[in-house]
């Protein structure tokens, strides 16, 4: 029952742009320039890595638990990737746990796994030891 709530937030926060060449086709995400508000959070991008096991903690000022949260992450602040559940220690990495509350998103970072994995069925898993988090927040 969450996930399309989850979904619903994506669609509503990211406008996708696609551009046409004689050779093939691109796709990027752009995130809107919303100003934060007791309604709505965007953190920015927040730099990351796995060098250590620690939990990242994210004030959003809401004020009150927000309804929806979406964390999306990327290699190069270009491509993002949105954080999907189930956890798996080799490939998929971390988050390992995340937490939300009337002051902030937590998110449980450990060494003992990637940053973050990523699957594409040519190149098999990618995975990061360093890149970028971005959390999104609405009431």
């Amino acid at each position: 029952m969450f996930k399309p709530l989850r979904l619903f937030l994506v669609l509503s926060l990211a406008i996708v742009s696609l551009s046409f060449s004689g050779i093939g086709a691109s796709a990027s995400v752009t995130f809107p320039n919303k100003p934060n508000t007791n309604a709505f959070f965007d953190s920015g991008w927040l730099e990351e890595n796995n060098g250590s096991s620690h939990t990242l903690t994210v004030a959003h000022g809401m004020s009150k638990t927000p309804r929806y949260v979406e964390i999306v992450f990327s290699p190069d602040q270009e491509t993002a990737y949105p954080i999907n559940w189930s956890w798996s220690v080799p490939n998929s990495g971390n988050p390992v746990t995340i937490s939300v509350d009337d002051t902030s998103v937590k998110m449980a970072i450990w060494s003992g796994a990637p940053l973050h994995g990523v699957w594409d069925s040519e190149k098999k898993w990618t995975t990061y030891t360093e890149g970028y988090f971005r959390i999104f927040a609405k009431k």
